[in-house]
């Protein structure tokens, strides 16, 4: 029996998006794509299930998961930071507490979440392959199931390659049109060259695909360069002998021959120019899991040279162990956000442009991308709140306890977001701007208001005011930050969603008609700011009015949502409301307001 699925748009990906499009499905078949009215004429008789203002895609791919791990999740937080820890916490786990059953299970609350997120193919590496590839025929995705090896002692090669002959065998015989087996040695670290060597030559003959975890991490670089760090210690303690060939990652897959496989390089953060080249030229593809990259310190992987470079890419999710979810839309904003480089470039080739209450262009440098912080360095975190996590996890692993974290940002409490990454590594504070700015084009700021900047007293805060005074910025020490976030966070709770529900121009929150609602939303805020500790004085509405009136710029919550960004809606208004529900305090007026931008915020990303 056909079904007809209609939706606002259709996107084929292959061919142009259809509007108040359908799909004809048959069965576990796509029989027709089309507009919905010609596919109704065409199967009068089906059933038509409309999600209106929706978009149906093709399924998406997560090219590197582990299925079998997402029991972990949440498991591994407290050694995240430290990445032989982490695997060595890992491995005893799958080895001593995960039954047969248990990774079955684990596997197939995987296949379930990624179905959810709108996977439907994955690249799963696994140590229990077969348990892995009966959860994804069950669950009914494709996909390639990557068998894994480990093996660092050379003279055992023999037989971890026969064992590892063994699997694939029994896993090439429940292939199925859907489902393939495939191999995958763990990573240079943990198969000797020996072994690497086999399961290449035996992919290649065999043509079967392969994955291996590639330019990871500084310690996989330190033993490959010099025979260094933790994972040449771990060898060492085994008494397993090691002599580090000098060279990165990928060049030492070439000369092994696994590159000729064309395999699949999980991650590759850790590569130069040429390593990008030869990847290249040897075809082989890249999973890029940016978020699991930030999660574990490793670092960002260059993603804007191998677009350049035209190497095949894709997004991976890797383990919720290491990434909390499988989300590859989020994988996507995530990927983007650190790959940002036109704005840098155009500063670095032209100058900081600044125009509007200020005019000048300023030479400083500007880069995407940090490999060291040098000592007492001032990181100014100036990112939307919604972009913090991606932001600082990019660089915490640099972070050196005489690193200070100012942030300069909106939101109640934005800066616990940072602490909660780094810790007690560094000195985190926060500062409240007066300053406001618009971007126009890479490498041109507009300054729209010209104001003071609060920051947290403490024994560095001085020194940093001053520094910012030296810069033309007025700044000054307060011991009642929590008072100046509040009485922001409050103007920022009017402002920004009204602005955006009625798609104004700020100034025109001074109209008398809106005067109710605004009175509503700060009376809110008032209630569950005075349970926090924060009287808020003054007539916040008058205030408004006299102070943003006049402006005829667009707030940078409509901002966002005109460029199908995420908001800072859940660092307002919602988390005013999340406070208040702490506090026993409704706040049903900012509740409203939060819902509508988040609704707004989902039709603007379609």
């Amino acid at each position: 029996m056909t079904k007809i699925y209609a939706a606002r748009w259709i996107v084929p990906i292959s061919s142009p998006v259809i509007e108040d499009g359908a799909v004809a499905v048959d069965a576990r078949h796509i029989v027709a794509v089309g507009s919905k009215q010609s596919l109704s004429h065409r199967y009068p008789e089906a059933k038509i299930d409309d999600f209106g203002h929706a978009a149906i895609i093709p399924g998406l791919v997560n090219c590197h998961s582990h299925l079998e791990l997402t029991a972990m999740r949440g498991f591994l937080e407290d050694v995240e930071h430290e990445f032989f820890s982490w695997l060595r916490k890992l491995t005893v786990a799958r080895m001593t507490q995960m039954t047969s059953d248990d990774l079955y299970v684990s596997a197939m609350c995987g296949v379930m979440e990624n179905a959810r997120a709108g996977i439907t193919c994955v690249g799963d590496a696994s140590s229990a392959g077969i348990t892995s590839m009966a959860a994804v025929i069950d669950g009914g995705l494709r996909g390639n199931i990557y068998q894994e090896v480990f093996g660092p002692d050379a003279s055992a090669a023999a037989d971890s390659f026969a064992g590892l002959q063994e699997k694939l065998t029994e896993l090439r015989s429940l292939e199925s049109k859907l489902v393939r087996a495939a191999v995958s040695p763990h990573a240079p670290y943990t198969v000797s060259r020996p072994l690497l060597e086999l399961v290449s030559e035996y992919a290649a003959s065999e043509r079967l695909p392969l994955m291996i975890h590639a330019a990871e991490s500084a310690a996989e670089e330190l033993f490959l360069k010099e025979g260094t760090g933790p994972f040449a210690e771990g060898l060492f303690q085994r008494s397993i002998e090691w002599t580090p060939p000098g060279v990165s990652t990928i060049k030492y897959l070439d000369a092994v021959g696994l590159l000729r496989t064309r395999p699949l390089l999980a991650h590759c953060i850790r590569v130069d120019d040429e390593d990008v080249d030869l990847i290249k030229h040897t075809e082989s593809g890249i999973a890029h899991c940016p978020k699991s990259n930030a999660k574990l310190f490793h670092g960002r992987a260059p993603l804007a040279a191998f677009l350049r470079a035209g190497v095949k890419i894709g997004l991976g999710s890797d383990s919720v162990a290491s990434n909390n979810c499988s989300d590859m839309f989020e994988e996507g904003r995530f990927a983007t956000l650190l790959a940002r480089s036109a704005h840098a470039d155009a500063i670095n080739r032209d100058g900081l442009r600044i125009t509007g209450a200020d005019e000048g262009t300023y030479r400083v440098r500007a880069a995407t991308r940090l490999d060291a912080l040098a000592p007492d360095t001032l990181i100014v975190l100036t990112t939307k709140v919604s972009d913090s996590e991606a932001a600082v996890r990019a660089i915490a692993h640099l972070i050196r306890p005489d690193t200070i974290v100012l942030c300069v940002q909106n939101g109640l409490y934005s800066e616990e977001i940072v602490k909660a990454i780094v810790g007690d590594r560094s000195v985190v504070l926060r500062a409240i701007t007066h300053v406001g700015a618009i971007f126009r084009t890479p490498g041109v700021v507009e300054l729209k208001v010209r104001g003071a900047t609060r920051i947290e007293q403490s024994a560095p805060s001085a020194a940093i005011a001053e520094l910012f005074t030296r810069c033309g910025l007025d700044a000054q020490v307060t011991d009642r930050i929590k008072d100046e976030m509040w009485q922001k966070l409050v103007v920022n709770c009017v402002i920004n969603p009204v602005n955006a529900i009625t798609r104004t121009e700020v100034g025109a929150i001074a109209d008398e008609r809106l005067r109710p609602l605004k009175q509503l939303i700060v009376e809110e805020c008032r209630r569950v700011a005075a349970r926090d500790g924060v009287e808020l004085a003054g007539n916040f509405v008058d205030e408004i009015d006299r102070q943003y009136g006049p402006s005829r710029n667009l707030s940078s919550m409509q901002q966002d949502l005109l460029k199908g960004r995420r908001t800072e809606i859940d660092f307002l208004n919602g988390a005013v409301v999340r406070l208040g529900a702490r506090y026993g305090i409704e706040c049903p007026v900012n509740q409203a307001l939060a819902t509508i931008i988040t609704a707004m915020e989902r039709a603007s990303a379609s």
